[in-house]
């Protein structure tokens, strides 16, 4: 789902950071700032980079334009994460324009450099057996809870703040009842 950032909210930003210490938030914010490699800066640039500041929190990736359209070519798509989570992405690639791709956006792809949590299973919050998992059956699932509600009813912030609680839930039930624990 792409909605136009019109403003970018520091309570949106607290909320996805409280969530987990341990964050990542990527998307197009259009939110150009020199100071980040940008050819201007606008007011959403000038929360970004407050957020930066304030919040120890890293822009992963190059400053090479991601956003080129009639003339206008500007870095507006970001990887935004805590300190920790940063140090796992790596061969950050901005690349040309794919074929017939109206939106002016660049694709970006990037390596996550994870592995497997090696602390005892009593450490671990919560242990699957994805190999293990039964896919049909979470996509099955997965549908079936989703078609309960219709994304025509996201309108404000606050129902796209409780639409995304919703589509999480979903997935985390369609997760325990198709991978064994």
């Amino acid at each position: 789902m792409y909605r136009r950032l019109i403003k970018l909210s520091i309570k949106a930003l607290l909320k996805i950071k409280n969530l987990n210490d341990n964050y990542v938030i990527m998307g197009d914010l259009n939110t150009p700032h020199v100071q980040l490699g940008c050819s201007k800066t606008n007011r959403n640039g000038h929360v970004l980079y407050k957020w930066l500041q304030d919040h120890s929190t890293q822009v992963i990736g190059s400053n090479e334009a991601t956003y080129i359209q009639e003339g206008y070519v500007e870095k507006l798509d970001w990887v935004l994460a805590d300190v920790e989570p940063s140090l796992l992405y790596s061969h950050f690639q901005t690349h040309p324009l794919l074929g017939t791709i109206k939106s002016g956006h660049k694709p970006i792809t990037y390596t996550v450099d994870c592995s497997p949590d090696s602390r005892p299973t009593e450490c671990a919050r919560q242990q699957h057996i994805f190999p293990q998992a039964n896919w049909s059956l979470y996509y099955i699932e997965l549908n079936k809870l989703l078609s309960r509600r219709e994304p025509k009813e996201v309108r404000t912030t606050e129902n796209l703040i409780d639409y995304s609680h919703f589509i999480t839930d979903c997935i985390t039930k369609a997760c325990q009842l198709s991978i064994p624990e």
